[in-house]
This record gives structure tokens, sequence and C-alpha cells, in this order.
């Protein structure tokens, strides 16, 4: 495929896990360099051929899915897909619409390239192909100003001024040749009801094509999940591993599909299909109003699969979020999480907000590391007596004991407080011995 001037997506990967971009740049990787491809796709003459993953076709093309279990009840050989004679450019094409929904160049087609592609969703009896076709050479199939008779797939056709139904679509019988349809300059072919969004979505939730089922326990009472490897390897890490690494995978006897058992203490049931929709969508949209412990299990879910783009969302969107009363909750998450930026995005709204956090009652919540590090910036606009009060408020609350008080009180204090030793000492109430004794060392310089 490098021949032609596709945008360029990935090189290959190597062993580190990259961070994934969108649906359409993954599924691309996945036409040019991805694994599992068990189906060869070639033309009669045998000159031009590809290697593509059969759930993903099955997703697509519904005449593939029907092509494929003909073959199987007949004993026919199903390692190969032939259709019509058509150049390799062309190939290239229809396969980049199979698995990216586009053609993947930004030029027009060319006259005999936008003909052989219509005579291609004919084929295949893909309306979808046909529409994306006329959309980039929307005069080539007209031959000019004149009106052209041309030959369109069928479930195209409209009957009676109504769209085609569902039905025409999942036929098991192909029609016969579709009678020619003439086309004025200014007409268009009918956009189908089928879309990419659409069948994508399918590859997360369609049994029916679909060749892994993920499971839970039978304790938690979960539906089987039904997906396609191809789709979920190109999209997670976590099930590149699975797939694809040295990790292995169980197969069903009976029915053959590959099986995966999740954790449901890790990844709840309603938290994978919340990941599995944005794998699909690539939207956060269903985020907005989601209580902090769902976000908390969404992003330890999301860390777990090893879904870097989505614990990045997830990470802005808890940062978006923070309040006074979420902020030390939010704050330990991110420790423990060790996201450097979840816990500078606490720091900086602790600084920039500093009269109405130390008023809430999680103020004296938050740990004395926490309080450390957002103080010694030296960034907190209020006056220096201001933050004393508060520190000693804080300090009072973690301890009934007074040296205890003193110690936390001077581990708090604001570089701006630090005048000198005599300062230090007031507020301790002993002597500053210099580096090596306790105080000196327990809180640093």
């Amino acid at each position: 495929m490098n021949q032609l001037k596709f945008i360029k997506l990935y090189n290959g990967r190597g062993k580190k896990i990259i961070r994934h971009k969108n649906v359409t740049e993954d599924m691309f990787w996945l036409l040019e360099n991805g694994p599992l491809k068990d189906v060869t796709i070639e033309t009669e003459n045998g000159e031009v051929k590809h290697d593509v993953h059969t759930s993903v076709m099955c997703s697509r093309i519904p005449f593939f899915r029907r092509w494929l279990l003909r073959a199987e009840r007949s004993g026919d050989d199903v390692s190969k897909f032939k259709i019509p004679n058509v150049t390799e450019p062309v190939m290239q094409y229809f396969l980049c619409f199979i698995y990216c929904g586009h053609f993947g160049i930004k030029a027009g087609l060319q006259e005999q390239e936008a003909k052989q592609l219509v005579e291609l969703s004919h084929f295949v009896m893909l309306p979808e192909l046909s529409f994306c076709a006329s959309e980039m050479c929307p005069f080539i199939m007209l031959g000019g100003d004149s009106p052209t008779q041309v030959s369109v797939p069928f479930p195209c056709l409209p009957e009676a001024g109504k769209s085609p139904d569902e039905e025409s679509l999942s036929s098991s019988t192909p029609p016969g040749t579709p009678p020619l349809l003439v086309l004025s300059p200014n007409s268009k072919i009918p956009k189908p009801h089928k879309t990419y969004a659409s069948d994508i979505f399918n590859m997360i939730s369609d049994p029916t094509n679909s060749d892994t089922v993920i499971s839970y326990p039978d304790s938690v009472g979960a539906d089987p999940i039904y997906c396609c490897s191809p789709f979920l390897v190109a999209r997670c890490p976590f099930f590149e591993h699975q797939f694809c690494g040295d990790w292995g995978v169980d197969v069903d006897e009976k029915t053959g599909k590959k099986m995966c058992l999740m954790d449901p203490d890790i990844v709840p049931y309603k938290v994978l299909l919340d990941v599995l929709r944005y794998l699909a969508t690539d939207s956060l949209t269903w985020l907005k109003g989601a209580s902090q412990q769902v976000l908390e299990v969404l992003l330890r879910a999301a860390d777990y699969l090893m879904l870097e783009e989505l614990s990045n969302a997830m990470e802005n969107y808890l940062a978006e979020h923070i309040d006074a009363n979420t902020l030390c909750s939010v704050w330990k998450l991110g420790c423990s999480l060790q996201s450097e930026w979840i816990r500078e995005s606490c720091t900086r709204f602790f600084i920039n907000n500093f009269a109405s956090c130390v008023k809430a009652d999680s103020f004296y919540k938050l740990p004395h590391e926490f309080l450390k590090e957002a103080l010694h910036t030296g960034e907190i606009p209020n006056s220096t007596s201001t933050v004393m009060e508060n520190i000693d408020k804080w300090a009072h609350k973690q301890s009934s004991d007074p040296s205890e008080v003193q110690m936390l009180r001077y581990g708090l204090m604001p570089p701006s407080t630090m005048f000198n030793t005599e300062m230090k000492q007031a507020v301790l109430g002993f002597p500053i011995m210099g580096p090596g004794s306790l105080p000196y060392a327990f809180f640093g310089a």
C-alpha cells in the first residue's frame, strides 16, 4: 500500500505501548500492519491480493458474511474471497474504505477508478461505497453535462420514493442484475442508512459477526460481551497483549470463539461497557454528570487496560472538575495512580482558591505532604498571617500533643515566614542545632 500517497498514521509498533489516536487511525494501522489476518481478498485473475480480517469484513460487508456461511456449509475454501478484476489502487481504496470509512486520499478519484469502485460495490452489495465514490467524483459517473446511464448497487435504488430498508441489505439471496438508473447532471446516489460508525459499534456488540466473547465469573451475573478481536487489538494495548502476546487466550471448542475472562474487582462490568463505547466512538460525552467515585473506577480501569489516551482524558476531566470538597480524594487518587498531572492540578487549584479551600471541612483531611508542597511554592496570594492562622488550625486538628503541633506547623511554614533562626525557634519552642537535628532532618532546611 506504500506506493500511494496515503496519510501515514503508523510506521509499525515497537515493544513500547504507543499512544492511540482515534478509531480511524487505529483501524488504518490494523489494515496495514495489524496481526490476526485470516483471509485473503483477491481479484479473479489473481494479480491483486491482500490479507484481511474475517470479523472486520463480516461487520462491514453483509454479503461477505453470507458468502462465508455458504462456503462453510458446502465445504469450499474460505481462505480466499474473489472479487472482480480491479487495479491495485482501487483495491487499496476499497480496503481503506472498509477499515477506515474513507478512501485514504485527499484528491478526487479518477474516472476509471470511480467506475471500478461502483462495480465493486455492486458485487459486494455495499451501497455506501457507491455513495462515497460519487462524493469523491461527482461528475465522473455522469460523463459530462448530459445524462448518463450508470449501473448502481441494487440496494441503493429507491422504491416508490422510499429509502431502501434493512431487509434489502440483509437478504440471503443476491438480487439479479439491477436495472440501469438514468442520472441527471444534478442527481446523486441516495445516501444509505448503514454507516461506518454503526458498523464499528457492531464490532463490540454483535454476536453474529464476533470472534471473541468477554465474560465475567458467574457470580457477577453479567451478560457476555461479543467483540471482534482485531478491533480490540487495534484499539486497546491490553487486548493486544491478550491476543497477540505471551498471555494466551482460551478458545471455546463448540463455537470456536476466543474467550476472555475479566476481573470484576479491577474492571467492573458496567465500566467495561463504557470503555468499549469509548473505543468504538472516541466520545466522552457520557462522562458528563458522572460522580467522582465512578470517575475514579473508570480511571483505574483505563490504567489497567493500558489506555493512555483515555487515562489522559479522564485525568483532564478530573482536573477540570476539582472543588474544595473533592480536593483531598482527587489528590490521593493521583498519588495512588502516580499521576503527576492530577497532583499538580490539585496543588494549583489549592493555590488559586486558598480562601475557599480552608473554609471547607475537607481542608483538615488534606495530608501534610500536600500542604507542604502547596505552601512551599510561595505563590499563595493571601497574607502571611492568614496563611499561618490556617496552618495553626490544621495542625491542631491533626494532634492534641503540643510538641507534635509545633513540628507540624514548622514543616508547613511557607518560605516567606522563615526569615531567620530566631523565627523558627519561636515557632518550635526549642533551639535549632542545624543539620543533623531532629526538626532539620525531618522537615529539611
